[in-house]
């Protein structure tokens, strides 16, 4: 089967985070990888991502400009 990208952008939006993650991984089609793309100064949404990274494989891009959030949105 071929891989499945998941691209979740986020900008300031912690909270979401969890939900979001658990519910890619709860998917049944495999393999899938999650890939987190958020901003520099967001610590929040850091700590949530590196909470997963403990237990998952999770990529996590940190971008320098908030524009770029958008763009992927």
């Amino acid at each position: 089967m071929k891989l499945v990208s998941i691209v979740c952008p986020t900008f300031k939006q912690a909270v979401f985070l969890p939900t979001a993650i658990l519910s890619v991984l709860a998917q049944a089609y495999k393999p899938v990888e999650v890939v987190i793309v958020s901003v520099v100064g967001d610590e929040e949404t850091h700590a949530v991502v590196d909470r997963f990274q403990t237990t998952m494989d999770i990529r996590h891009v940190k971008s320098e400009k908030p524009d770029h959030i958008h763009q992927i949105n």
